[in-house]
């Protein structure tokens, strides 16, 4: 459109200009004089118009940039605030676990039928679980951070898992489970190790229920050069293929008191080592989750 308005606007200045030049011209001479003013003029008139254009569409742009900066700043905002909430009741959903963990540790330790290892081991699973609860606490209080200091370290794997399954076999909802375990042998590597620690615990309580807390849950985890894989198995009915894309959404439960939260964890930390998580059909009759984290850490 600009184009057609300049090129009309030329046709009728070169066409009135050279009329009235030829009418003014008493000589050659003038009449050259009168044509190289106009040719200046015209150059100055359409340089002058040319540069108010572009200021224009600059200033346009400008306007139209600053607006999508901060459209973009309030979407990032409303997201982190969206995450740091869905995260924030991950948390208080994993310290309500171990609260139940340390609760089930003291009724062992007030038991007068409970030996005197029982009740040592009861209270090393208190002490861890209590361990554990400060962690999440700082967690919630570091929320805020973009990188919360000190959260992954070189760690043992199948030394985290075993002390996830230790605790997971005090929670209640577990006392009449079956757990049985394979793990193979040391596996280093970096992680978060109270994230992976609630993903196990999580993943196993999701398992009891699934079997009405009288199944079979089996923890495996298998590796190769690139990747440790933790796989908790149950002989429970198995996950519907209807909600196979929809249990780790937020707040997503078939359970009539359910939450649906216990599987956002599990993906929470998954994502937070660049790792995957999916479910199938477990060679146990039920559902198998499987998340398997990177051996060699990824730069975030």
């Amino acid at each position: 459109m600009l184009a057609i308005v300049y090129v009309a606007l030329s046709v009728i200045y070169v066409v009135t200009s050279t009329h009235v030049a030829a009418a003014a011209a008493q000589s050659v001479e003038q009449l050259e004089r009168l044509e190289r003013v106009k040719g200046i003029l015209f150059v100055l008139g359409t340089g002058v118009l040319f540069y108010l254009v572009a200021l224009g569409l600059l200033i346009l742009l400008r306007r139209q940039q600053d607006l999508l900066v901060a459209q973009h700043d309030e979407l990032v905002t409303s997201d982190h605030r969206s995450l740091a909430g869905l995260f924030a009741a991950s948390v208080a959903h994993d310290i309500n676990n171990l609260a139940m963990v340390a609760r089930g540790n003291a009724e062992l330790l007030a038991s007068p039928t409970a030996g005197t290892d029982t009740k040592r081991q009861a209270a090393e699973a208190m002490g861890r679980a209590f361990a554990d609860l400060a962690a999440l606490s700082q967690r919630l209080m570091t929320l805020g951070r973009e990188k919360p200091p000190g959260t992954q370290g070189e760690r043992n794997l199948i030394a985290v898992v075993e002390r996830a399954v230790q605790l997971a076999r005090r929670h209640e909802r577990m006392r009449r489970c079956t757990i049985t375990t394979k793990l193979g042998d040391a596996v280093s590597m970096r992680m978060d190790e109270v994230l992976v620690d609630r993903m196990v615990l999580n993943l196993m309580l999701n398992a009891a229920d699934a079997t009405r807390g009288i199944g079979r849950v089996e923890v495996r985890v298998v590796c190769d050069a690139e990747l440790a894989c933790v796989e908790v198995h149950d002989d429970g009915p198995g996950v519907p293929d209807d909600a196979l894309n929809a249990i780790f959404d937020a707040f997503y439960t078939s359970k009539p008191d359910g939450l649906g939260l216990g599987l956002v964890s599990v993906r929470l930390c998954a994502d937070a080592h660049h790792g995957s998580v999916e479910v199938f059909r477990s060679d146990l009759g039920g559902a198998a989750f499987r998340v398997c984290l990177p051996r060699v850490a990824k730069e975030t």
